[in-house]
Order: C-alpha cells, then structure tokens, then sequence
C-alpha cells in the first residue's frame, strides 16, 4: 500500500508492507491525498528478521526505510509514528521544512505557535479554538520561505484534529506554555527558546545519536543545519513564555500582541 501526503507545499510517499492493523492505523492518523506530482521523498515501513524492534536505514537523501523486527510479535504504534515522524524530518530539512512537537493556531489571520514538553497546555489551547483555526495540535509543520516563516496545515494530525481546513499562514510569534493562575506574557532569553525548540524538533535527539554513532553519512550535515535554523528563527520570530489559566482569556493577548 502507498500513501501519498502532503507535506506543506510538496508531497511525500509512504509505502506500508500490508500489516494489517497497521496499515489502518496510519490511514486514520494521516491526511493524504491523490498523487498530483512526485514526492519529494518516499519512505518504507518494512518487515525484517532483525532482532531489533524498530530501527530506520537513511538509504539516500530521498529514500528511507522504518524496519520492523519480524519477531515482534505486536507493534507500539506511537513509537512507530514517532520513528515515522523522526524519519520524515531527516528527510524534509534540505527543503527547508521543520516539524515541531507543538500544536498551531490561526489568530487574525496570523500564525502561532505554541511549544513546551507534553502536559504543558499545547492541546489545551487549540481546545478553546474553533477546528477551522486549527492548524496543527501535536505535529506544527513550518516552513521557510524566503523571509518568511510559513506554518502549513499539519497531515500528521487527523486523529486529533480532524476538522483542519486552514490554509497555510505566516508565523507571527512562538509562545512557550506555563501553566498558572493567572493569564500574562513574560519575555524568554535566547538560550532556553533555542532548547526547548531543539528538543520540540522530532528528530533532534536521534540526529544527535546518529551523528556520535557515525552511522549516517548525513547526519552530521542535518544536525549542523537543524541550528543554523533554529538560530535564524529565533533572530527573526518574537518567542514569549505564556503563563495561562485553562480558559480562552489568553486570546485576547494574542491579539494584543503586534506583528514582527
């Protein structure tokens, strides 16, 4: 079976050996569509008869493969999509395109983003939104685009989000969610927004792993470009820490909050 997904403005291919459940799990989480050009990288989920239970092979800058022990006798399928995830990243960062562990939402016709570990709120705050200013709620896909910061319509979140019908919006600020008592902006230094998004990038820690191991000849050259652009949106996208009750009073903030 393949599976074709849009991945902001271009398309990915995902081949699945038919796995049963499998297979329909990742149809109901995905957003996919009709082959309308060719993917700009395709990715193989594949049953192997390693002894390990999940592993990826980076076969080109193109082609990837998610390998699946065959002597597992059942599958994690939120480690698998994590893998997936981590997977898709690699391969997307030459096209300028990051994903975020982190949810998105529409407000006056602007972008936000909004990033901390889980817990944090993330879904929280789309859950005061209504779906048709939703842009992601656990997977942000972003983009650079000449200047600008591009935040698409996530496919990686249909389960949750299921009614996204946005279209893509430029980023106008990234916020880092605290949850309190009270509803307030504080500023954040450059060090910790340069953290917390390094490590809200799906494929950040394995990036690192590989690039010690030696085991990828692009490793290191991703890692290397994961910050040098996360160094650039910093310098180019106001961040705050949003301390907020668990109610909608954080909009109004939102809004009060000018364009960069």
């Amino acid at each position: 079976m393949i599976l074709y997904i849009p991945l902001a403005d271009k398309l990915i291919s995902l081949k699945i050996d038919e796995y049963g459940r499998l297979s329909k799990k990742f149809m109901r989480n995905l957003r996919t569509t009709e082959k309308s050009s060719k993917p700009i990288f395709s990715i193989e989920i594949e049953v192997t008869n390693s002894e390990k239970p999940i592993y990826i092979q980076i076969k080109s800058p193109s082609t990837g493969i998610i390998c699946v022990g065959k002597k597992r006798k059942s599958i994690d399928y939120h480690a698998l999509n994590f893998f997936f995830l981590t997977l898709v990243q690699f391969l997307s960062l030459k096209h300028n395109i990051i994903l975020l562990h982190a949810s998105a939402i529409v407000v006056d016709n602007s972008g936000h983003i909004f990033l901390g570990p889980s817990g944090a709120g993330k879904s929280t705050i789309t859950s005061f939104i209504p779906p048709t200013s939703i842009l992601a709620d656990d997977c942000v896909v972003l983009k650079k685009e000449k200047r600008e910061y591009v935040i698409y319509p996530s496919s990686f979140d249909r389960t949750k989000a299921p009614k996204i019908t946005c279209i893509k919006k430029n980023l106008n600020n990234i916020y880092i969610l605290k949850k309190s008592d009270k509803t307030y902006l504080e500023k954040c230094s450059e060090e910790k927004v340069k953290n917390i998004l390094l490590r809200s990038n799906f494929c950040y820690m394995y990036l690192r792993k590989l690039t010690r191991d030696g085991i990828a000849p692009y490793a290191f050259i991703n890692n290397k470009n994961l910050f040098e652009w996360t160094n650039l949106l910093i310098r180019r996208v106001p961040t705050s820490l949003l301390y907020f009750q668990k109610n909608s009073s954080f909009m109004r903030l939102l809004r009060s909050v000018k364009s960069p």
